[in-house]
């Protein structure tokens, strides 16, 4: 009986663990419950000029790294699978490492077929 007892109490650590996860992740925006991958879907467009002049659609891909989130070239567009926080986290953060050449950047949002919304940088 005693060399089962601390597998045991492993498992009920880790269940706890696993638990209090769960019960808070509704008061953290970074943590999403992992297997609900598609909570949020979203179709967004970024526009972005430095020093007045406005980036390409291939400019804005490169600095943010939007093709790699099923990007459509035709309308310059991208889709999102998971909170567009991430994504608005990503251009803020980039903007902030790149104070030499910082931009002034506007992301045309549509959530879960929701009215467009803008959200700038600088805020």
């Amino acid at each position: 009986m005693r060399k089962r007892a601390w597998p045991e109490r492993l498992g009920l650590g880790l269940l706890l663990l696993q638990l209090g996860w769960i019960v808070t992740c509704p008061w953290h925006r970074e943590r999403t419950l992992a297997w609900a991958p598609l909570h949020e879907t979203a179709w967004f467009r970024v526009e972005a000029s430095v020093g007045g002049r406005r980036l390409t659609s291939g400019e804005v891909a490169d600095r943010y790294g939007v093709r790699g989130w099923f990007w459509r070239s035709a309308s310059d567009e991208s889709w999102q699978l998971n909170e567009m926080h991430r994504v608005l986290g990503i251009i803020a953060d980039t903007e902030i490492a790149r104070p030499e050449d910082r931009a002034q950047v506007q992301v045309w949002t549509r959530r879960n077929g929701r009215p467009q919304e803008v959200w700038q940088w600088p805020r």
